[in-house]
């Protein structure tokens, strides 16, 4: 028999927790009404919460709450009150993205396990070894990695590792995107994504020649299905296998959790599985982009990735139409069935459809279905996108307690000892797991007068769990020969033991005076002063400077733009709004930097540049890895480490991932943290203090435009070619607009392995020192 990974099921409300529980998940994730990422999920209040972990539990199913956003420092200690409130309702673990929360709830509750989410962004060996560092037990990989660099993590062992085997892919790398904050004020990382990256865009090529552009939804990719993956993921070594979905309805998560558990038993039971051609295509009609995709799991996919036709649930192909039949009737040359109360839609730019209220069959594969409102031509293609049975099935596993296939996986076997002498009172005792529970009957036993009870009798009486979540296991009998006892009486013992064992499952937890006392005294961490949060803060109108001045960090995303003039035009706009800097600090990119220094003497050559530069400027430079290095970055690290070393041993490096922090560390460079750390808070920033880092700047979620009147002091201010995304996707770099006429483009990073979002045009910098300033400035430069 082969060892399985757990099957992790989302749950966006109590309807979808049934669904994931009742069709075979191991564990479910689901979030709260505060600190999650899914905000717009039905959630759970706290007596919900309460409920779906008494139901969850009962069955042996785990349950972890996502706290996975970025947490102010104000929301700090409501988030460790609200952490303490989970912990003791008997959750499992909590998936956590901010370093900061991470690192309060580590001193404050240290008992509550810590998942570090895929918006930490972690794909190497380095970034797990962090998250355990950090504390945490368990580590959800970025959805971009591929099988092999998988096999690298786990072989170590360092900690749970998680992976997503189905549903919705983001494209850019999670915690990394800034495009819906940026676009519309509705941060991911805050759990107000509004997924611009879904909606339409047109290539400015074909609105400059005024031609129509099928298919523009970009930038929107195919969802994941690895159901073929799930015997090389299980002997990977991987702990826990994902499924994406608490948006989606209860029915989605039946079909796909139920499919899922389907393939993982048999491969354990039978050390191979074959998927039917049956359930593919119910994973398909219950929810598809344009067909599935694998993902990254073998490489890069290219274009076969994406699905620009349509963001949306694609449906299943089902025929063409043949003509219009009259009022809101058409009919269709089928290639797949279809039935009453299926839902379906014709493709053409109006997407008429419906349920199907009328269903008349013509002969021949044709058939004639009616209200169907808007125009349509022959040849349509028609779309099946909801399938009435298929869905009725579902339903029926988690709603209907008379379903065979509900019976299947709610039943907890549960072993019995069964012990009675006459004249004395009965026992029972119950034995599920390490929980051990034992009651004593009311009744004593008797002398049997005619026929004696055995231990059939008994069985059948202990068998009668009804719809409670058990059934009976093994049994045990230590009875007295020729014993009476009536079946109420085995009965009432039955109920009895059961109500008791129910009632350990689910039993909370509460904190101990130690583990009180220490909760109350590790205070979130702020600063001494409100001022030294913040060295430059906007008054009256005026921008005013104060001790310290105001640092400026002008951050290339190539050399390219690494000249006097940029630096002295950067100087005058700061003039214009009354601003003196105090420090220049440039960061130019890791490769290009080593690169230009092999050069020395070329015409061109950084070093000539930076001399010139510093005529006028006191300048420090400083490399910087990308924030997301996966994949051929980390190739190049491993493979110059020792020259890179050696390169940086004055600079320092920056970077904005877990992953390569402590490498350099321990070889004597000085690490600056970079924004894609996402530091957002005070108990962050101490975090980096803690690691040893040389500086650090927030996260770009920090950015004041943005916050308002409800900024944190410590914020710092961002202008110029912000990243809006970075994916491991490489896209073309033609521009392309969106609905506002807002120019976007992709550059390609100077390894050509991962493509970066930028807006054409970037964010002013004179406008964004008017609504004031932190106590660093950093210009983005393309």
């Amino acid at each position: 028999m082969k060892s399985i990974p757990e099957l992790l099921a989302p749950a966006g409300g109590m309807r979808q927790l049934k669904a994931a529980v009742e069709n075979g998940a191991d564990a479910v994730y689901l979030g709260g009404n505060l600190f999650n990422a899914r905000i717009h999920a039905d959630n759970f209040n706290r007596e919900l919460m309460a409920e779906a972990v008494a139901y969850a539990h009962l069955r042996n199913v785990k349950v972890y709450v996502t706290m996975n956003i970025l947490v102010k420092t104000s929301e700090l200690e409501e988030a460790a009150n609200y952490a303490r409130e989970l912990y003791e309702l008997g959750v499992d673990a909590l998936i956590v993205q901010d370093l900061g929360l991470a690192r309060l709830l580590r001193r404050r509750l240290p008992e509550m396990r810590l998942h570090l989410s895929t918006q930490g962004t972690v794909y190497n060996l380095s970034g797990v070894r962090m998250a355990k560092r950090l504390g945490f037990q368990r580590a959800v990989l970025a959805r971009e990695v591929t099988l092999e660099e998988i096999k690298d993590i786990t072989r170590e062992q360092m900690l749970e590792i998680e992976v997503f085997v189905h549903g919705a892919l983001c494209i850019c790398y999670s915690g990394q995107c800034q495009m819906s904050r940026i676009l519309g004020g509705r941060s991911g990382n805050r759990g107000l994504c509004a997924q611009p990256c879904r909606l339409g865009f047109t290539s400015v090529k074909s609105r400059i020649d005024q031609e129509k552009e099928e298919g523009s939804h970009l930038l929107s990719p195919k969802d994941l299905c690895a159901i073929d993956y799930l015997d090389q993921l299980a002997e990977a070594g991987v702990d826990s296998l994902k499924i994406e979905g608490r948006m989606k309805s209860a029915e989605y998560i039946a079909v796909v959790t139920g499919i899922y558990r389907k393939y993982l038993d048999e491969y354990r039971e039978n050390g191979c599985y074959q998927v039917s051609e049956e359930d593919r295509q119910k994973l398909e009609q219950v929810f598809n982009r344009g067909g599935f995709t694998t993902g990254y799991l073998e490489g890069n996919p290219g274009d076969s990735l994406m699905w620009p036709e349509l963001p949306k649930h694609q449906g299943v192909f089902v025929g063409r139409v043949l003509g219009s039949a009259g009022r809101s009737l058409i009919d269709i040359q089928l290639e797949r069935d279809l039935a009453m109360g299926d839902g379906i839609e014709i493709r053409n730019p109006h997407m008429p459809g419906n349920v199907l209220s009328y269903l008349k069959d013509l002969g021949d594969g044709k058939v004639r279905v009616g209200d169907i409102r808007g125009p349509v031509k022959p040849g349509d293609k028609v779309y099946k996108i909801t399938d009435k049975k298929l869905m009725e099935d579902a339903r029926e596993s988690f709603e209907d307690a008379s379903s065979h296939r509900m019976q299947q996986y709610k039943k907890i076997p549960v072993n019995a000892v069964f012990r009675a002498e006459i004249d004395r009172y009965p026992q029972l005792e119950l034995r599920e797991g390490a929980l051990s529970v034992q009651v004593t009957g009311k009744v004593k036993v008797e002398k049997a007068l005619k026929r004696s009870i055995g231990e059939e009798d008994i069985k059948k009486q202990l068998s009668k769990t009804g719809d409670m979540p058990f059934k009976l296991g093994e049994l045990k009998c230590h009875l007295e020969e020729g014993l009476a006892l009536s079946a109420s009486a085995i009965n009432e013992l039955r109920r009895e033991a059961f109500q008791l064992l129910m009632t350990e499952k689910v039993r909370g937890r509460c904190l101990n005076p130690q583990q009180q006392e220490l909760f109350s005294e590790q205070d979130v961490v702020c600063p001494e002063k409100p001022e030294e949060a913040c060295s430059v803060i906007f008054l009256a109108g005026q921008l005013q400077a104060e001790a310290g001045g105001l640092q400026v960090e002008l951050y290339f995303h190539t050399l390219d733009q690494l000249r006097l003039e940029t630096i002295q035009q950067a100087e005058e706009q700061l003039r214009q709004v009354g601003l003196v800097p105090a420090g220049w600090r440039v960061y130019v990119p890791l490769y290009e930097y080593a690169a230009e220094r092999q050069r020395q003497g070329t015409e061109g050559d950084l070093s000539i540049r930076l001399a010139n530069i510093r005529q006028g400027y006191e300048l420090e430079v400083t490399p910087y890895l990308p924030c997301v290095t996966k994949g051929a970055w980390d190739d190049y690290v491993r493979a110059n480490f020792e020259s890179l070393v050696l390169l940086c041993q004055d600079s320092g490096i920056a970077m904005g991932n877990l992953g390569w922090i402590s490498e350099f560390q321990q070889a004597g460079v000085p690490v600056y943290g970079d924004y894609g750390l996402n530091i957002f808070n005070e108990e962050a920033a101490a975090w980096c203090r803690e690691m040893g880092l040389a500086d650090f700047i927030p996260s770009h979620e920090t950015y004041k435009s943005w916050e308002g009147s409800n900024a944190e002091r410590w914020t710092d201010t961002f202008a110029g070619d912000i990243p809006l995304m970075v994916s491991e996707h490489l896209f073309s770099q033609e521009p392309f607009i969106d609905r506002k006429n807002q120019a976007f483009a992709f550059a390609e990073d100077a390894l050509g392995s991962k493509s970066m979002l930028l807006r054409k045009e970037g964010l002013s910098i004179t406008e964004e020192l008017q609504r004031g300033c932190g106590k660093k400035l950093r210009i983005y430069y393309k």
